[in-house]
């Protein structure tokens, strides 16, 4: 298994978690997200941007259309964020400095273990 690709994630303590919330709170409320986001959106579940593309593949069937679908794994796409970037990007949105600190300090010195088959 080759661990060059893997990246640690917060595994949050109850103290971390609060703070998670509030941090995540105070972003949101500084940040506009476009309408037609679903992931990670309060109100909205991925199951309802499925239920739409599948009615316009369904409605572009019924009328003869053609139609060229792509997707993305955005999942994916932000596990490869270098953390450094991640940072500049909500600088660069306007989120003040006080905030980028407080995330940046939830992240410092943390490890990551990864359970194989071979060492479980």
């Amino acid at each position: 298994m080759e661990y060059g690709n893997y990246r640690g994630f917060k595994l949050l303590e109850h103290g971390l978690k609060i703070l998670d919330k509030i941090l995540d709170k105070r972003i949101r409320a500084l940040v506009e997200i476009d309408l037609q986001e679903f992931g990670f959106m309060p109100g909205k579940r991925v199951i309802d941007a499925i239920f739409i593309v599948r009615q316009i593949v369904e409605k572009t069937i019924e009328g003869n259309l053609s139609l060229f679908c792509g997707s993305v794994n955005l999942e994916k796409a932000f596990e490869l964020i270098p953390r450094e970037v991640m940072y500049w990007c909500l600088r660069r949105r306007g989120i003040p400095e006080k905030l980028v600190r407080l995330i940046t300090e939830t992240y410092k010195e943390s490890k990551t273990t990864a359970r194989t088959a071979e060492y479980n």
